[in-house]
């Protein structure tokens, strides 16, 4: 070894000796901590991208792969017919298959190539296109498909928007921290979760952290991909009658820098008269890390409404009218040998009106997904369900009775084993909205 090749070693092991010390400082919270903490949440994302291989094997292929993939369960006359549209953490592609499991038709986008403004890229080098996936969509009816972009592995890990036509044409990219959700209003305005590095801290309640990943609505233009207006989560609640719920913040966050963890956001469809905070417009949205959900006013960012929700770490608010509401409970399910389930619940009373919540088979949890999770009402009355880090689709009766199943067909092997890939989103479409298909 000569000299140079000495030195460049020597340097090498001593950025690492205190890059490792300035995060254990951080974490026991001793001198020089202090020094670290307001940019801790960007010093943990350089951490995540060092590691962030280990994290996207284990979260984007996190179950075993069952020896039978596709489609396992079909009750043709019991089933709601239509396409279902699935993306998921393999790649960046989005497959529309039918009832058989068969794909009929793909959208897909290049990070790298489609993004010309990378530059909110939390990485110490470029990040290959193999960490970028899907983890939300919206289907137009002319084939456009706008995709929220995601990567395993480093924070924050929302990467943006794209707005792809019925060919994976490019139509416009947004370059933001879009996370979890976004809805399309019926007037085409996007309202999207963004994270945004705070570093000011929150005046009311116990939060310690001076930096952290906060949660923002942004509404952004269909047209153009651009932000027209933003909120803040946190400033919402802090000018509201609800903003005692800040000293909640601490419970969870474990020093992660991300205290509320918005996950889902729905549109409220109609006027409930008995119930002034929900009104056709209004936003719902899911308050992961503190089991809640908030009423927020989008045209002058007002929080209306909070509330807490019989659920833990919860996914995927969905409005069903009529004050009623659909969520994925990822960690809620308190039956013996339980963890998830997904129920309805009324929202005036928080009394739960509807579950699915199977039975442990040999005291081992039949439904878990420790992350992410989705179901969707059908129009006759079955719930399709994505268990999302099983790889596993479902369309169950009101009685449970599980009608059609599928698991996707993508896996991973890994130290001789197959892992499924993990489901981010599905959403069943009707025959009729894609009629773009046959021009």
């Amino acid at each position: 070894m000569d000299r140079k090749d000495f030195v460049y070693l020597v340097f090498i092991a001593a950025f690492g000796l205190c890059f490792y010390f300035g995060l254990l400082t951080q974490a026991l919270g001793v001198f020089p901590a202090s020094y670290f903490k307001q940019h801790f949440a960007v010093v943990t994302s350089v951490a995540d991208y060092m590691d962030r291989y280990d994290y996207a094997e284990k979260v984007r292929w996190h179950k075993k792969a069952p020896l039978n993939l596709g489609v396992s369960v079909r009750e043709d006359e019991l089933i709601e017919h239509g396409y279902t549209l699935i993306a998921g953490a393999h790649d960046s592609t989005l497959r529309l298959i039918d009832v058989s499991g068969e794909v009929k038709h793909e959208w897909s986008f290049q990070f790298n190539e489609d993004w010309l403004d990378r530059s909110h890229v939390v990485a110490l080098s470029e990040v290959e296109d193999w960490f970028f996936f899907a983890r939300d969509f919206y289907l137009y009816d002319n084939g456009d498909l706008l995709v929220m972009a995601a990567a395993a592995g480093i924070t924050p890990w929302g990467m943006g928007l794209v707005m792809l036509d019925k060919d994976s044409n490019v139509k416009w990219t947004y370059s933001g921290y879009n996370n979890n959700d976004f809805q399309v209003s019926p007037d085409g305005v996007i309202y999207a979760i963004e994270h945004l590095i705070r570093t000011d801290g929150i005046s009311h309640g116990d939060y310690q952290e001076s930096s952290f990943l906060e949660d923002n609505i942004a509404l952004i233009d269909p047209e153009t991909g651009e932000v027209t207006k933003r909120y803040s989560l946190i400033n919402a609640i802090e000018n509201s009658d609800y903003k005692d719920f800040l000293h909640q913040l601490r419970f969870r966050d474990d020093q992660s820098g991300d205290p509320t963890h918005s996950n889902s956001i729905t549109i409220i469809s109609d006027d409930v008269e008995t119930v002034p905070w929900l009104r056709k417009g209004y936003l719902a949205i899911s308050i992961r890390n503190n089991d809640a959900m908030a009423i927020l006013n989008p045209e002058n960012g007002e929080l209306v409404h909070l509330m807490e929700l019989r659920s833990r770490m919860q996914h995927d608010l969905d409005y069903l009218g009529n004050g009623h509401f659909l969520v994925f409970d990822n960690q809620g399910s308190f039956k013996e040998g339980g963890f998830s389930r997904v129920f309805e619940f009324d929202a005036v009373t928080n009394d739960i009106v509807w579950k699915y919540e199977p039975a442990p088979i040999e005291g081992k949890p039949l439904f878990e997904s420790q992350f992410w999770g989705e179901q969707q009402r059908l129009n006759n009355g079955n719930t399709l369900i994505v268990h999302a880090d099983a790889g596993r689709l479902i369309e169950v009766l009101p009685n449970g009775e599980i009608v059609w199943e599928y698991y996707h067909p993508l896996t991973r092997a890994r130290e001789g084993v197959d892992y499924i890939a993990t489901i981010t989103m599905a959403e069943r479409i009707e025959p009729h909205r894609l009629s773009f298909l046959a021009e």
